[in-house]
């Protein structure tokens, strides 16, 4: 009727597939700092990858202060950015801030700018498969509402009526009420 199982199973891929697309950033990425420190890249330009590599790792620069005894600590704020669009970008901005780097040239074929651009060209397509697998499946659920719930024609109010004269007609202690009563 509402179709949704159909529509939800290529969203159940495509996320899972994104998943998997996306595991091993943080550990790629860490690898690329290592690979640019070791390159001889200026130390700041290093510093600026490392920026971007705790962002893709969703860690804070420096640590919180400790807890002094008596005082309240103050709540944390969140700056972790780890959506799936967000990491992309961030890789994104790794990727270029490697490609301006003339020292940055490593040997293995993963870390080279073409594979590394490749790669981020992948993790935008998983974002757009799972964007382009949701939209059926939201709109599924939509019409999955309307039909269960809108007020006066939806499933649910429909059987309450049903329930209300079921009773009217046999009465509130007959066995054709005590048949559909319980139905939720």
């Amino acid at each position: 009727m509402f179709k949704l199982n159909e529509k939800k199973v290529p969203l159940n891929v495509a996320r899972a597939s994104r998943k998997l697309l996306f595991e091993p950033l943080p550990r790629l990425s860490t690898r690329l700092i290592a690979a640019l420190a070791a390159s001889g890249a200026a130390k700041k330009t290093v510093e600026n990858a490392e920026t971007i590599h705790r962002k893709i790792q969703g860690t804070r620069a420096g640590t919180l202060k400790p807890a002094v005894e008596g005082i309240e600590t103050p709540e944390t704020i969140s700056v972790s950015q780890r959506s799936f669009d967000r990491q992309a970008d961030f890789f994104k901005q790794l990727i270029l801030l490697l490609e301006n780097e003339a020292a940055f040239s490593p040997s293995e074929a993963d870390l080279k700018i073409t594979s590394l651009n490749a790669l981020q060209q992948q993790l935008v397509d998983a974002n757009i498969a799972v964007l382009n697998a949701y939209v059926p499946y939201n709109n599924a659920l939509v019409v999955r509402n309307h039909t269960l719930y809108d007020a006066d024609s939806g499933m649910i109010d429909v059987a309450y009526v049903v329930k209300s004269y079921v009773r009217s007609l046999f009465g509130a202690r007959s066995a054709e009420y005590a048949q559909v009563s319980g139905i939720k």
